[in-house]
């Protein structure tokens, strides 16, 4: 971790002892059948309620945390998604089973980094693709 990082996130009020509950957060995603990997769990404890360089770990605080599009992007990388974060805009973020970080806004995804460090030191994203959007669709 570099310094400029650790120096944000114990701004954020972040400290590698930090734990909070995350029922809150995983509660509406589990209850729909969704599951959190392990990693995932460990990142809200550590992370849950804080704002660091753009991202909330709360996934519940984005226009993109419906279910619907959590199970598209699922289908679409063949992995399992763990929501973690929304992003400043409104984007969603989640870990995958691999703890790969990715973004979704308005329907398209970005691959963040291969970890939540990456993530977070650079902010930006690399364009994967874009979801079906039925209002586009074009019937005769």
């Amino acid at each position: 971790m570099t310094e400029e990082l650790l120096r944000m996130l114990e701004q954020s009020g972040w400290s590698p002892n930090r734990r909070v509950p995350v029922e809150q957060w995983t509660i509406p995603y589990m209850s729909a059948g969704f599951s959190f990997s392990a990693d995932a769990l460990r990142i809200l404890e550590n992370y849950g309620g804080l704002t660091v360089g753009g991202f909330f770990f709360n996934p519940l605080d984005s226009p993109d945390a419906d279910l619907e599009t959590l199970g598209y992007w699922e289908d679409w990388l063949e992995t399992t998604l763990s929501p973690i974060a929304s992003m400043s805009g409104g984007g969603l973020v989640f870990m995958g089973v691999d703890n790969r970080v990715y973004m979704t806004f308005s329907g398209v995804l970005w691959d963040m980094g291969s970890t939540l460090e990456d993530a977070l030191q650079s902010g930006r994203g690399v364009y994967l693709g874009r979801a079906f959007d039925p209002s586009s669709h074009i019937s005769f």
